[in-house]
């Protein structure tokens, strides 16, 4: 009964993440982020020892005991160690959420999956209420009251899906997770695919909402990393599995998207103003490299120190690998790629039968999410990282096939 509750409270939580951010809302990020640590640590106290502890142990313990090490390491040398330790607490909610996904049974996964997906949709019909109303809702506000804020003005008018989160481009990182689960859930309990489709069960389309949703959704943000990275995520798990069986939806996807993000790009182009142009952003992030191996340099081995990269009109660098580098030292970047790895390791490897289409969509949002922080740094939004925790917990075990129910994922 007590592991019940918990466990449902820590769906609760899930589900809100994505609408509070840790960068309009800290404190309240922080009450939320400690809350959740106390939730997941009971979960982990309440749960029975899994039974593939020694999988794990070879596979991602090493550099995720070697990536926490590092972010101990740094807040010890740190420049400011008062900020670094605000800092503290994102990490240790990964931590503690990998592990309390890890150790859930079958049927508590396949419900995580569900809330992953129902949060999904609520988050991507918010974005897309937002574009179509919300935005001039907001705009005959300020006008009304005569406020005069030009940055509200000129970021409403990119017309560029982005609520509830600060930017398109994180609520893109956010969907390019979502959207694979959406669509491997609804790949797997389809129901009566050859009946005509008025006969075919109610709950086909309760799952094909939130994959019509996101898809609307991440096409608004106009984001065309986000997209990109979830091109080149598909190709790379189809190449993977190709040796395996053939995956007809991947290869759809793969032309869906490309098509899409070539789309957008010229969209973006042509919409007026260098700043929306999409060489703008390019040009931009190619500064922000540039400072953050200027930084690397003179700290390569211990790092700045959470939260302490030193820059002028950006608090990330746009490359979260170079970011951690610069951040943690060389021992959080040496172990973040061999948690990235360990991550690919266990994506190669042939799933249950039962298991292909939720496995595609986990190494889909996985790789997806890797690739996407090459040019962008959702890994420090814990309103988006913590779902690349959630999906290597998900995927990181496998669950025997006594403890699956019949309908379930694992």
């Amino acid at each position: 009964m007590l592991r019940a509750g918990l466990f449902l409270l820590f769906l609760a939580f899930i589900i809100i993440r994505p609408f509070l951010s840790s960068l309009a809302t800290p404190e309240l990020d922080t009450m939320y982020s400690w809350c959740l640590i106390f939730i997941c640590a009971a979960l982990v106290k309440t749960a029975l020892p899994p039974q593939n502890a020694t999988h794990l142990r070879k596979t991602i313990l090493i550099p995720l005991v070697l990536f926490f090490a590092g972010v101990a390491l740094s807040n010890f040398f740190s420049l400011a160690p008062e900020r670094s330790l605000s800092e503290l607490h994102k990490y240790l909610l990964a931590a503690v959420v990998f592990c309390a996904v890890f150790t859930c049974a079958a049927q508590e996964k396949t419900l995580l999956l569900f809330a992953l997906i129902a949060g999904a949709g609520l988050v991507s019909l918010q974005a897309i209420l937002w574009f179509f109303l919300g935005a001039k809702i907001f705009v005959k506000h300020l006008l009304v009251h005569n406020i005069t804020y030009d940055f509200a003005f000129e970021f409403v008018g990119r017309q560029r899906a982005f609520v509830p989160f600060i930017l398109p481009s994180a609520l893109g990182g956010y969907l390019i997770m979502l959207l694979p689960l959406c669509i491997s859930m609804l790949r797997h309990y389809y129901k009566d695919e050859d009946s005509a489709l008025l006969k075919r069960p109610l709950g086909n389309i309760v799952l094909l909402l939130p994959v019509l949703l996101c898809s609307a959704a991440l096409i608004l943000t106009k984001a065309i990393g986000p997209l990109v990275s979830l091109l080149f995520g598909c190709m790379l798990y189809s190449i993977m599995r190709q040796r395996d069986y053939k995956y007809r939806v991947v290869l759809r996807a793969i032309i869906l998207l490309s098509l899409v993000s070539v789309l957008i790009f010229v969209v973006r182009s042509y919409s007026g103003g260098y700043w929306r142009n999409p060489a703008f952003s390019a040009g931009q992030r190619q500064l922000y490299w540039l400072k953050t191996w200027l930084v690397i340099g003179q700290h390569p081995f211990t790092g700045v120190g959470l939260g302490n990269l030193p820059f002028v009109g950006s608090k990330f660098s746009h490359n979260s690998y170079l970011q951690i580098w610069a951040e943690l030292g060389i021992v959080g970047f040496v172990a973040l790629l061999g948690l990235v790895l360990a991550a690919i390791k266990i994506v190669r490897e042939p799933p249950a039968p039962a298991q292909k289409m939720l496995h595609a969509g986990l190494g889909i949002a996985i790789f997806a999410f890797i690739l996407h922080n090459l040019v962008d740094f959702t890994f420090f939004l814990p309103e988006v990282a913590v779902f690349w925790w959630i999906t290597l917990g998900l995927i990181a075990p496998r669950a025997a096939a006594d403890t699956a129910g019949a309908d379930s994922c694992f």
